[in-house]
């Protein structure tokens, strides 16, 4: 994480949105930090840290479109179904937590299926194929998946997932960062 921070500062003549990207994977750092220890204040603090980092993605990537979200072809808004159907068909009937955690559960999936659907709807005047929209959107995909993997460790029962969790999350923050750059 520390790499991709470095990597975006001398990579980005920064301006005050380039910003959001270094909260965004500061707070990363933060939330692998406190995932490196067990118990469930650890969890619960890491997953707040990556909720922020979400938002800071979700601010970038709103504040970088030029001409809204008004322009972006209807054809754009099927890369939101991957995502949906991953969650409700796969993840979710997985989960066997209490009642006490259908609030945070679900305000974290809303805010992650947020970032990557409007991961897939910046710059709409590009190609939904240019490199630079799809970077960033698959990445966005791939930390949707980490964090759901993470979701089904802690409350679907599932376990010795750690080395996909790692390997996705990670690639997921650098196309993330990478395609973010080619814009």
């Amino acid at each position: 994480m520390v790499f991709l921070v470095v990597f975006w500062v001398f990579w980005v003549d920064l301006v005050f949105i380039d910003l959001l990207v270094v909260l965004a994977l500061v707070f990363a750092l933060f939330g692998d930090v406190f995932l490196l220890f067990s118990g469930r204040d650890f969890l619960l603090y890491g997953l707040s840290m990556f909720l922020v980092t979400h938002l800071m993605y979700i601010l970038f990537f709103v504040f970088s479109c030029d001409v809204g979200f008004l322009g972006v072809s209807p054809l754009r808004y099927l890369l939101f179904v991957p995502p949906v159907v991953f969650f409700v068909g796969f993840v979710f009937p997985r989960i066997r937590g209490g009642v006490e955690d259908v609030f945070p559960v679900g305000l974290y999936v809303f805010v992650i299926l947020s970032m990557v659907c409007v991961a897939g709807l910046r710059l709409p005047g590009e190609s939904v194929f240019s490199l630079s929209v799809l970077l960033v959107y698959v990445g966005g995909f791939l930390f949707v998946f980490s964090d759901s993997l993470i979701g089904l460790e802690r409350f679907g029962g599932v376990w010795g997932l750690e080395p996909v969790v790692i390997f996705s999350y990670g690639l997921g923050q650098f196309l993330i960062v990478f395609g973010l750059g080619l814009a």
